[in-house]
């Protein structure tokens, strides 16, 4: 059983900055969650702001030290993220989506995402991986968001508990990281496979960084990453990035 330490707050700038910031109480053995009732300064992917109104949605950052041989196995953790977000989704009986690499949708709509980062140390790397749950946002809340969102409470017509959805992830999480561990990202392929399948023979625009590119998914690597073949017909593998 992996040890879980936690910390709450009330309003922060995000849980994955108050992470990097406070790593020195953060359990160098188990997880330390990080949580918060509001952030004034949240973030998604390539410093969009994530927008965290107080008391309504669920604000998190799992943290925990991997050995420096092993942070390159850390890329496909967001995936299983991903994956773990959506088993608790759908046991509340919707029907979520992933986005590659690791964003959560219902219905074309975005309602988790994941940042994950890294910090590296002497001997290990300080893993940051963050998570934002859209719970009980109304629609009115949700309209200012500049791209389509939703929330659980949307999507069901009733709000729900935040500490026991926060249970439920922990939990999930917490097993499927568990599993990371003994056996890889092998374990995961399969189903996270089934999310994605969608993709295989399309073709998609990419964005890596400031590097844009456009392709036909073949197919995918045993981490999850997609099979890319470009314009001059070679394969490029996409580790990371963004589909637009």
């Amino acid at each position: 059983m992996i040890k879980i330490v936690r910390y709450h707050l009330k309003t922060i700038s995000s849980t994955n900055t108050w992470a990097k910031e406070n790593q020195h109480v953060c359990d160098p053995m188990g997880i330390t969650l990080i949580t918060a009732d509001a952030q004034i300064s949240g973030r998604g992917r390539g410093s969009r702001v994530w927008v965290s109104p107080p008391l309504c949605n669920i604000y998190a950052s799992f943290c925990f030290f991997v050995p420096s041989e092993r942070w390159r196995e850390c890329g496909c953790l967001t995936q299983i993220a991903a994956l773990s977000m959506s088993k608790i989704i759908a046991e509340l009986g919707l029907d979520p989506e992933i986005k590659w690499p690791n964003d959560v949708l219902i219905a074309g709509k975005k309602i988790a995402g994941i940042l994950m980062e890294l910090v590296p140390g002497d001997s290990t790397y300080f893993v940051v991986l963050g998570i934002g749950l859209n719970v009980n946002m109304s629609s009115e809340e949700l309209a200012l968001i500049n791209r389509p969102a939703t929330s659980l409470a949307v999507e069901s017509g009733h709000p729900f508990d935040l500490a026991n959805l926060l249970e439920q992830l922990t939990e999930t999480f917490t097993n499927d990281y568990n599993l990371f561990l003994q056996e890889g990202f092998a374990p995961f392929a399969g189903v996270y496979q089934q999310h994605i399948q969608g993709l295989f023979g399309k073709t998609i625009t990419y964005q890596q960084g400031i590097v844009y590119g456009n392709g036909i998914v073949e197919s995918m690597t045993p981490e999850g990453y997609l099979i890319v073949r470009v314009r001059d017909g070679s394969l490029k593998v996409l580790n990371s990035g963004e589909l637009l």
